[in-house]
């Protein structure tokens, strides 16, 4: 692996352990001093707003240097959780003002993970895009899942004020590291302040219609959609179909540990043309998907489910690796942004929907259609006149 991927993967690891940290924190607090589940929720959807905006930074990754955009996210993280350090000492965080500087921390960092992924695209061969993304997917998840489990007990052992002030000094320190160490890259010219409103417009107009002609490409998102939409109604009515709260962590070890497997087995596919992987991965998830809910043996229905997870996790790999070889490197952050924005945007509407639906039909019902969803998106790709034609492999660029 190039040197500056090591880098940049090591960074990588610390900042998003930092992120959920931080999240973790911001949340609890306001759950301890608020006692309202109204503002839980709230600070729950300003976590996920940042996600859904991020479609607005594609013209600055494609115009700036990609070290300055990194090393001024992780500057404006630290500054926002040293601010919350000093408000919570000082005794005057409010509940608004961890809202304005969590948004502003969030939004900061949402920007790192498409950076990210245009210099995986110029540090890395073609032909180890696979290879080297599901190194970097296998490490996010990873570090996402260790975080997560341990936030809450480290926040009750050093409370939110340190973790707060822990996470400003990681956060600066790798950037500082960043700047000693990672490789400056090429600048577009007439990026100065007076000329950043007439750039920041034709570079999201020109990298939109870019994107919008890249019709095979779109194709293949639009059946991502379907599965994308399902597998969200599905994993919104897990707490209510789960018995008790350890059958609920034991779903989720299984969603955890089939998506980290099928980030490591997603280089082992990518032989296959993706007119007969997508179909085939599709059909297995919704297989295993709809079977774990079927049956009601002992331990079956988490292996099950793991084994549905394995597929999903090997799309985390192979999306980003056909933008990165089907869009130019001068246009990755804009493809990037306005892509995994769309996502990112109908998942809160895939969770009320699943909340509708799980009213009348049942959590159970809904996690069935769930997993037709994905029995469908084969469908979709067996039946699209350019999906059947689609010989390409997933490092292979396709013909528009």
């Amino acid at each position: 692996m190039h040197n500056q991927l090591k880098l940049l993967l090591s960074g990588r690891i610390i900042t998003n352990l930092a992120d959920s940290f931080y999240l973790i924190a911001a949340v609890w607090y306001v759950s301890v001093t608020s006692g309202s589940p109204l503002l839980v929720g709230v600070t729950g959807a300003v976590a996920t707003l940042p996600a859904v905006l991020s479609f607005i930074q594609g013209p600055l990754i494609d115009r700036y240097e990609k070290r300055t955009i990194l090393v001024s996210a992780m500057l404006v993280q630290a500054a926002c959780t040293g601010a919350m350090m000093s408000a919570f000492f000082a005794g005057q965080l409010s509940v608004p003002l961890l809202l304005v500087l969590l948004f502003t921390a969030l939004m900061a960092s949402s920007i790192m993970s498409p950076t990210e992924n245009t210099l995986i695209r110029k540090w890395t061969e073609k032909d180890e895009l696979t290879r080297v993304n599901s190194w970097f997917s296998f490490s996010y998840q990873t570090v996402d899942i260790i975080g997560d489990a341990l936030a809450g007990v480290v926040v009750a052992v050093v409370g939110v004020g340190i973790i707060f002030g822990a996470n400003a000094v990681v956060l600066g320190g790798i950037g500082v590291l960043f700047i000693v160490y990672m490789k400056r890259d090429r600048i577009r010219e007439n990026t100065s302040a007076a000329s950043f409103l007439v750039n920041y417009r034709r570079d999201f107009a020109d990298g939109f219609r870019y994107v919008s002609r890249q019709r095979t490409l779109l194709s293949v998102f639009a059946g991502i959609i379907i599965m994308n939409v399902s597998g969200a109604m599905g994993l919104a009515m897990i707490p209510a179909f789960a018995k008790a709260p350890e059958e609920y962590g034991f779903w989720l070890m299984a969603t955890s540990a089939g998506a980290l497997t099928g980030t490591l087995l997603s280089s082992k596919l990518k032989h296959l043309p993706v007119q007969r992987l997508f179909p085939l991965l599709g059909f297995g998830i919704g297989a295993a998907w709809i079977a774990a809910f079927s049956v009601s043996l002992p331990v079956v229905p988490f292996v099950l489910f793991a084994l549905a997870w394995i597929g999903i996790g090997m799309f985390g790999v192979y999306l980003p690796t056909m933008i990165q070889v089907n869009i130019p490197e001068e246009k990755l952050g804009i493809g990037f942004s306005f892509l995994f924005s769309f996502l990112a945007s109908l998942t809160p509407l895939a969770f009320l929907a699943g909340g509708v639906l799980g009213e009348w039909i049942g959590p159970g019902a809904v996690l069935l259609v769930s997993g037709s969803g994905y029995l469908l998106f084969s469908v979709y790709m067996l039946v699209h006149p350019r999906m059947r034609r689609l010989e390409n492999k997933v490092e292979e660029s396709f013909v528009s």
